[in-house]
């Protein structure tokens, strides 16, 4: 069932931190819009990236890892 929405992604540097920025065009599911934020980079390879974001609210740490396989 392989889908694919449309977006985009840019990186830039904020907070004394490079971070990437992910955005999907109209249509995308709820899952992959909460993924629009503004993320810290721990590792970018050319088969890994590892993504951290922390909640201004309550402080909390999420964790975002892609793979290609």
């Amino acid at each position: 069932n392989a889908q694919t929405w449309s977006g985009s992604w840019s990186t830039g540097f904020d907070d004394s931190k490079d971070k990437i920025l992910l955005t999907f065009s109209g249509g995308a599911p709820s899952e992959l819009i909460e993924l629009q934020e503004d993320w810290l980079i721990i590792k970018m390879e050319d088969n890994f990236m590892h993504f951290e974001h922390t909640s201004g609210g309550n402080g909390d740490t999420d964790i975002v890892h892609f793979e290609r396989i």
